[in-house]
């Protein structure tokens, strides 16, 4: 079957969904340090330092998120990394901000509502407002396979191993290991039952 015989007896979602990760590339290539064909942001849609995000192939994002990649603060000028591997799947509502590294590797899913940061502000000084206290970072990284739940927060410094599954609404503040499934605030292994 030819491609646009396929593309008719796709239903009004499937052709839409198709148009958009074919089209998407073409016209926001020179946007992004680069981006793979068949990826796509879909609006509306919050993006910031675009010239510091590198998209795989395959990769959606579903709308109303907020990715935020910041190059500098309070005069400290740093290149940031935010990278996103093949055939990753964000659901609605991501919020990333990244002033130093994350990294999501291939084949991870990344359900509605979820929180990314490599950030946090300085809180040390009570006599001056936190955001002009300047932020440490500390580098994410989402390892290949890995599936995090509903409106999750991942804090800086975490990896999350391979395949790890992240239950819904669990605040992430250490690392999790390969296979490993975490539920809680904060983050702890879940006992199997049996």
């Amino acid at each position: 079957m030819n491609k646009l015989a396929k593309f008719f007896r796709m239903n009004k979602y499937e052709r839409r969904l198709s148009l958009c990760r074919n089209t998407y590339f073409w016209l926001h290539k020179r946007k992004f340090k680069a981006i793979g064909k068949k990826s796509y942001f879909w609006n509306p849609i919050f993006l910031s330092g675009t010239r510091y995000i590198e998209v795989g192939e395959r990769t959606g994002i579903w709308p109303h998120a907020r990715v935020e990649v910041i190059d500098g603060w309070d005069g400290q000028v740093s290149p940031p990394v935010l990278k996103f591997g093949n055939n990753v799947n964000v659901g609605q509502e991501l919020h990333i901000a990244c002033a130093d590294s994350i990294i999501i590797e291939d084949d991870v899913l990344i359900s509605s509502g979820v929180f990314i940061t490599d950030l946090s502000h300085i809180t040390t000084d009570p006599d001056r407002a936190v955001i002009e206290q300047g932020i440490t970072t500390k580098p994410v990284k989402i390892c290949k396979g890995a599936f995090v739940g509903k409106d999750c927060i991942i804090l800086p410094g975490v990896t999350l191993g391979r395949h790890c599954v992240i239950g819904a609404n669990a605040v992430v503040t250490k690392d999790v290991d390969d296979f490993a499934t975490v539920c809680g605030v904060p983050a702890s292994k879940t006992p199997l039952r049996g």
